[in-house]
């Protein structure tokens, strides 16, 4: 993903990458301190790997491959026009509702939201030996985030939107471009053709007419009268506003949490309802998210606060279930970690901070925290 970074995002991402031993997921020069150049993920284009076709023991692959079979009609298919075909039968035979579980059990159910549908889309390609993987996104001002796939064949990785039905081409017309990946769509300077497999998405009707129809141009005003905005728009806001981006379900992404304590005694972020929802929405720009540690994908996050100098604070994580798994808080810069303590629902810790800017992280290493709401406070 190519975005814009301040000197200061550059050395927090530095520590944070030597510190946990992961890859740094943003590298950047700096130019000058007012300066931006152009920063790029480094998995994007990292070829698969046995993960990549990895199917986990709740899903019935017997009953993936009854769908499979429903939906190659047992032609003989090039690997673009399987995942084609597999995003046509998603995008068509669910209906979009909010679920979870494995794919099996939403496919049975008939309904799911991006989030089970990119998943949904998954498992079937990654049964049909696709090498496939999760792409998501967050703090976007019209949906929230979204949850889409990239499959891998002809040595590249493209990607698949199932929950929309369409695809970004090199050309309007089908069968004389190639589907772009999403780090091709979000960083190349290239004009590019958002194409629809599906007359419109949801139905829960999956027919010859689905299996038949031709990828054509997705009309301008495409999902403008659900969404409030065409598939265009949404799309101009996941290239330019999405941010973090995970690139496969396992991996470690960092929530910004930003916070300024000049003035306000204390800042809430959520409220403590018993709900995750406010959270959920990323309706606050950098306020974390809704859960630490492990889920899709795997998460932490990064505190950038602005305080007096030699200011004691004291952050509340709230959980929304009374049994919880450990928090860890790391100083990164300018800050004490002087005690920590768990009560119910809800973790403490207490800071010193010795500069006007300071980091820190907050994780969970072994399981997933579930964030009610979370609150930092000014002594």
């Amino acid at each position: 993903m190519f975005i814009l970074h301040r000197h200061r995002s550059v050395l927090i991402l530095t520590v944070l990458a030597f510190l946990f031993g992961f890859w740094l997921k943003e590298l950047a020069i700096l130019r000058g301190s007012n300066s931006y150049i152009e920063v790029g993920y480094p998995e994007s284009n990292m070829k698969p790997s046995s993960r990549d076709l990895f199917l986990p023991r709740n899903e019935d692959t017997y009953f993936l491959q009854s769908k499979l079979e429903e939906i190659f009609d047992k032609k003989l298919l090039s690997e673009e026009e399987k995942a084609i075909s597999i995003m046509k039968f998603v995008a068509s035979s669910l209906r979009m509702q909010s679920n979870d579980g494995s794919a099996t059990k939403m496919l049975k159910d008939g309904y799911a939201i991006c989030g089970g549908m990119s998943y949904i889309f998954i498992m079937l390609c990654r049964k049909a030996d696709l090498a496939t993987r999760y792409v998501g996104t967050s703090y976007l001002p019209s949906i929230s985030s979204h949850a889409m796939a990239e499959v891998y064949y002809d040595n590249k990785w493209h990607l698949f939107d199932p929950t929309f039905g369409v695809f970004f081409y090199s050309q309007a017309d089908y069968r004389k471009g190639s589907i772009l990946s999403f780090q091709e769509l979000i960083s190349k300077n290239q004009s590019y053709f958002t194409l629809k497999v599906v007359p419109k998405p949801w139905t829960g009707l999956y027919d010859t007419s689905i299996k038949t129809f031709i990828p054509v141009l997705a009309e301008p005003a495409y999902l403008k009268d659900i969404y409030g905005l065409s598939i265009e728009q949404i799309y101009k806001e996941i290239r330019t506003e999405s941010f973090p981006i995970a690139y496969s379900s396992s991996d470690l992404v960092s929530y910004p949490v930003d916070v300024d304590l000049g003035l306000a005694s204390e800042v809430w972020f959520g409220q403590v309802d018993k709900s995750n929802s406010e959270l959920a929405k990323y309706s606050k720009r950098f306020s974390g998210s809704h859960y630490l540690g492990l889920s899709t994908p795997n998460a932490y996050h990064t505190w950038l606060i602005k305080a007096p100098k030699n200011s004691r604070l004291k952050i509340e994580y709230y959980s929304l279930t009374e049994a919880y798994p450990t928090l860890t808080l790391l100083p990164l810069r300018s800050v004490k970690l002087i005690s920590s303590r768990n009560s119910k629902r809800k973790v403490s810790f207490w800071l010193e901070i010795t500069d006007p800017e300071a980091i820190v992280s907050v994780y969970c290493r072994k399981s997933t925290f579930l964030v009610d709401a979370m609150r930092v406070i000014r002594k």
